[in-house]
């Protein structure tokens, strides 16, 4: 026979059990959205790092070092994808450097020997940083769409 010491003790382990299933519920959802949170901030920074190198002034050594840094943890959040587009963007911004720098360095001489060889590689640079910007959305698209969550 149940006494109601008995009763009592059973609602209250149902009743924590509940708690303890809403709790981990909580948290789970908590860790989805900073998570959320951490790959957007990251997306927003390669948009921002782009953005800054199609801008002639903004071509620095130290800003494309400073960019690896602000994306180091990209291969935790996202996987390797990700991080091998932001080496690549990285390789890509200091060859723009290089040849913007270099192509300064002729003074707009038109007959300059390596003139044209730094314009022409400054153009093909540009072009490509530019198509960057819908592949790192096309990329991050499905991770920050907030439609298609699984939970």
């Amino acid at each position: 026979m149940i006494t109601i010491t008995d009763g009592v003790m059973l609602i209250f382990t149902a009743s924590l059990v509940y708690y303890t299933i809403i709790q981990h519920r909580l948290e789970l959802g908590r860790t989805k959205w900073e998570r959320y949170d951490k790959i957007y901030a990251l997306y927003q920074k390669i948009m921002e790092f782009l953005h800054d190198v199609s801008r002639c002034e903004h071509r620095t050594t130290e800003r494309s070092v400073q960019f690896l840094q602000e994306t180091r943890e990209a291969e935790f959040l996202t996987g390797n994808k990700i991080r091998t587009l932001i080496d690549d963007i990285y390789r890509q911004s200091v060859k723009l450097e290089y040849h913007t720098t270099h192509w300064n360095a002729t003074r707009g001489d038109t007959t300059h020997p390596e003139f044209q060889l730094h314009l022409t590689e400054m153009h093909k640079k540009e072009k490509w940083i530019i198509e960057q910007r819908i592949i790192v959305r096309n990329l991050f698209t499905p991770m920050l769409s907030l439609g298609n969550e699984k939970t």
